[in-house]
């Protein structure tokens, strides 16, 4: 939960800590690669975030997003090669608005990136 020490997802320091997780591309099973890349959270983004701290970015109060650096994409934190956060935690959509298993409304929808 985010705010709860005990939880490093939430902490940002945690993340720059360590090399970021590298998306370095996506190939399907009949060759073909992937021409968008798109994120999407099953809690909200920051949205989860402030159900349970005052504000986004306080100690363990940061919800990991998707950065594209010169590397390929990440995901986490900026990163020293970042060259686009896409908004950080906010990229993600804070409505269920996309129809999923449970009917109409009831998952997150995705938000292309790139």
């Amino acid at each position: 939960m985010a705010g709860d020490p005990a939880c490093d997802s939430y902490d940002a320091a945690h993340w720059a800590g360590f090399s970021p997780i590298r998306i370095l591309g996506v190939t399907f099973g009949d060759g073909s690669s992937a021409r968008q890349f798109a994120a999407v959270s099953d809690l909200g983004g920051n949205a989860e975030v402030l159900q349970t701290c005052p504000s986004v970015g306080g100690l363990f109060c940061t919800y990991p997003w998707y950065t594209l650096g010169t590397t390929g994409f990440h995901y986490g934190v900026d990163y020293l090669d970042t060259r686009k956060d896409f908004g950080q935690g906010s990229q993600f959509a804070t409505t269920m608005q996309c129809g999923g298993p449970f009917g109409p409304d009831s998952t997150y929808c995705m938000t292309v990136l790139h």
